[in-house]
């Protein structure tokens, strides 16, 4: 009667819906012009006639004409009219899965979606729909269910199944939003080598693995990359210089980070069995060690390593062999040592570097002359140079001058900070030779200094010669000697000039800085001195070179390596915007480079894009000319005066407070917002403002320059540009580990 009088049917219907008279319900909607009522209770009788006119009916307001649609073309015909309610009815009553699956994910139906993605077996849609609904674990069960099923189907064997290794990749994802890591790693092992499996290993924090995945994959440049950012670097880098190749650097590396098993075992897949030994004793495995003196011809340090072991018959047969003593043949002196003698008698050590540097380690004298280069160029603070050369002595004839080799190697490990491995060398001389020159006092004094981090003695820095109140030479081409040989200007600014000049002696090319300096300006010889001081200090890849200082009329000169690159303000200018895993790349080079300013007590003061220069696969940082080191007592800037930039400048710098590593920290921040946001955070303006500015101002959203900013990248830079240090990365070290630990695909 209430229907009847309302002319509203609804209570009608649903009553016949209730008592269960379902044809009687759905003629009641469609007559009511509930259609798409009318069409779910056809899809329950299975009318497919009907539940196809009701479908039209409800999406279309009509049947088109022409001849009879089936439920397929019924169903696209909706889909393609975005009446995807309609069209799922449909799909569903046709058996047709998958389009039902594609309707309701069209309709913003995720969880429908998925059951029908499961029906279908599109295991992977189906929990791609259930993460996207935030359902994690229905999502992992999901992805469960169809691994179980992908193995059945293949009867158990991964090899080739490019759909299950999808569906493990995303199970290794979800288990690590789920904070499952440990479980994650141990599904991505068995699976064959890709790109994707070595992403998903460094997600999962097992970067070794990944790395060995890149490397099986041939993706050498992948592998470093990951190796720099990890907080296992040297490790990482270790094996790929192994898988590379580059066992010997290989073994440098792991014994500079004291890994001194894996480093022998580096060694040894070299054939440098001496090193090997050497690694093995500090290792505590004198059994190694020993069959390792045997190889390398060393049966006397071989029989004490066996005696060490507790194996009394080796080392009984080992110092047998130790008493035959071989028969001396008198041997020619090479025409250049004899000049090197004299030229050394006369004083004369330059021309007698330069001789000796040209003798190649097949000649007869190549040991004799090393041992008389070593000095020199430990004396000119080429560490790293004398102990290359040293390594390369051939056996026999580091056999004949065992102790001075030993000696000097010692000398050259001291002077890069290899404490231990010095320590190690003076030792071995001194239970040999105890008198030997000065190495009681060296071991004495290496055993009471503390530790120096060791170092890659690879690259240095380059001064910054702006801070000094000087008058640029008007001669664009100076003589600076007779050793460099001028050849194009590169730079010039108010207070000083750059050339491109040849090493006459090494025929190398440099860099060459050159400073002016009044007769009564001994102050800023002073500073530039201990500048050269800082810079000889830091030996890093992601650092440049200075060699050394001299003076010519009337000023100083600086030699530095020669760099091939564009500055990394040139790169914004060309490239923005920059790729998320371009800028991630470029900020590890920078915090990598900062890590070992810092870890030397140096701060730069002066970060900025100008100053950072990328040169091939490498970033390097530049002019550390106002850097202060902690512990000189003194800066090593003008006096009285805030050095820096202010658009990059912390806080604490602008304050003029006593400044550490985190400063620095903050205008890595300045630079990686510029490289994400394409532009700088504050707007160019007078000095004054810019100080107010970063003082007070918090930077402006950089999602406003870059709306696709992934929110970890904007918690990075936000930490990084905190007002109060404390509240930043407190190390390089630090940024390392966030930049490593951001997504894979950086879009997340």
């Amino acid at each position: 009667m209430v229907s009847f009088l309302s002319r509203d049917r609804r209570p009608a219907d649903q009553k016949a819906q209730r008592g269960g008279d379902t044809l009687k319900a759905m003629e009641s909607f469609a007559r009511g012009g509930q259609w798409l009522r009318a069409a779910q209770l056809a899809a329950e009788a299975r009318d497919d006639e009907k539940l196809i006119r009701y479908c039209l009916m409800s999406g279309l307001g009509k049947v088109p004409d022409g001849p009879p649609l089936d439920l397929i073309k019924a169903a696209e015909l909706l889909a393609a009219q975005k009446r995807h309610e309609e069209a799922i009815l449909l799909f569903d009553r046709a058996g047709a899965a998958m389009q039902a699956a594609e309707s309701a994910r069209a309709a913003k139906d995720p969880v429908r979606a998925a059951r029908y993605f499961k029906q279908a077996s599109a295991w992977l849609q189906g929990a791609r729909c259930l993460e996207e609904a935030g359902k994690l674990r229905e999502a992992l069960q999901m992805v469960e269910e169809g691994c179980l099923s992908l193995e059945r189907a293949q009867g158990g064997s991964l090899s080739g199944a490019g759909r299950l290794e999808d569906l493990i990749g995303l199970r290794v994802e979800l288990l690590m939003r789920m904070g499952r890591g440990e479980n994650a790693a141990r599904l991505l092992l068995p699976l064959p080598p890709s790109p994707r499996k070595a992403q998903l290993l460094a997600l999962a924090g097992r970067p070794l693995e990944a790395v060995e995945c890149y490397l099986g994959l041939g993706l050498v440049e992948e592998a470093t990359q990951l190796a720099v950012l990890s907080p296992e670097r040297d490790r990482l880098q270790a094996q790929i210089f192994l898988r590379t190749g580059r066992a010997i650097e290989a073994g440098d590396l792991l014994a500079r980070s004291g890994r001194a098993r894996e480093a022998a075992e580096a060694y040894e897949a070299a054939g440098d069995w001496g090193r090997a030994a050497y690694r093995w004793e500090a290792a505590n495995d004198p059994a190694r060690a020993a069959q390792a003196y045997e190889k390398a011809g060393r049966p006397r340090d071989a029989a004490r390593c066996y005696e060490a072991a507790g194996l009394t018959r080796q080392a009984e047969e080992a110092a047998a062999r130790a008493t035959v003593k071989p028969v001396n043949r008198p041997r020619p002196t090479s025409r250049a040592l004899e000049i090197a003698h004299r030229c050394l008698e006369a004083g004369d050590k330059a021309r007698a570097a330069s001789l000796l540097l040209q003798m190649q380690p097949d000649e007869a004298d190549f040991g004799e002359g090393t041992l008389l280069l070593a000095p020199l160029l430990l004396e000119e603070g080429f560490a790293q140079n004398a102990l290359d050369r040293l390594q390369q002595i051939p056996r026999d004839a580091a056999r004949r001058h065992e102790m001075e080799v030993e000696y000097w190697l010692g000398r050259s490990h001291e002077a890069l900070g290899q404490k231990d491995v010095a320590i190690a060398s003076f030792e071995r001389l001194m239970a040999r030779a105890p008198n030997h020159r000065d190495a009681a006092q060296r071991l004495a004094a290496l055993k009471g200094t503390p530790v120096r981090h060791p170092t890659e003695a690879v690259d240095k820095l380059e001064l910054d010669w702006g801070s000094l109140n000087t008058v640029a030479p008007a001669v664009p081409f100076p003589t600076v000697g007779a050793r460099y040989e001028i050849l194009a200007e590169l730079g010039r600014g108010g207070m000083g000039r750059i050339y491109k000049a040849r090493d006459r002696e090494l025929d190398e090319i440099v860099a060459i800085k050159t400073l002016l300096t009044p007769e009564d300006n001994t102050g800023e010889e002073v500073r530039l001195l201990r500048e050269v001081q800082i810079c000889r200090r830091i030996s890093h890849p992601n650092v440049v070179r200075v060699y050394d200082i001299g003076r010519f009329s009337g000023g100083l000169f600086v030699t530095m390596e020669m760099l091939e690159g564009v500055n990394l303000d040139r790169v914004l200018e060309q490239e923005t915007p920059i790729p998320f895993p371009r800028v991630r790349f470029l900020l590890g080079e920078i915090a990598a480079g900062l890590q070992e300013a810092h870890t030397q007590g140096i701060v730069h003061r002066d970060l900025k894009p100008a100053n950072l220069m990328v040169t091939g696969s490498r970033l390097k940082i530049l002019d550390f000319g106002i850097a202060s080191m902690a512990g000189l007592g003194a800066r090593l800037t003008l006096e009285g005066c805030v050095m820096g930039t202010p658009m990059y400048m912390s806080p604490d710098q602008l304050l003029g407070k006593e400044l550490d590593g985190r400063s620095d920290l903050y205008s890595l921040g300045i630079v990686a917002y510029t490289l994400v946001a394409g532009r700088e955070p504050f707007e160019p303006a007078d000095p004054t403002v810019l100080a107010l500015r970063q003082l007070q101002e918090p930077p402006p959203d950089i999602r406003r320059f870059r709306p696709e900013t992934p929110d970890a990248w904007v918690e990075l830079i936000d930490r990084l540009l905190k007002k109060d240090p404390q509240d930043r990365f407190q190390t390089a070290q630090e940024v390392l580990v966030a930049l490593a630990s951001l997504p894979p695909d950086l879009s997340a």
